[in-house]
């Protein structure tokens, strides 16, 4: 088999944790790369998913300062 092409950014620190993105490395048939947020939260912070009841926010993701994203779409596990 081929060696994956995989790449991910540095992390990213804040109060909460850590997050850095790992994509695919190389774009589909549609230009399109695919990849994972990777959370390392600190002890006592929490996430949640698209829908977080009453008590959270749902995640939030600003791609407008990036250089090189056009479009970003976000997938959530069932």
């Amino acid at each position: 088999g081929l060696p994956a092409a995989a790449s991910s950014s540095i992390w990213y620190e804040s109060e909460g944790g850590k997050v850095r993105l790992v994509t695919s490395g190389k774009p589909d048939t549609a230009g399109r790369i695919h990849g994972v947020l990777d959370i390392s939260l600190n002890p006592g912070w929490k996430t949640y998913w698209r829908d977080p009841g009453d008590a959270g926010v749902p995640p939030q993701i600003d791609i407008s300062a990036s250089t090189n994203i056009a479009n970003a779409t976000f997938s959530f596990p069932p």
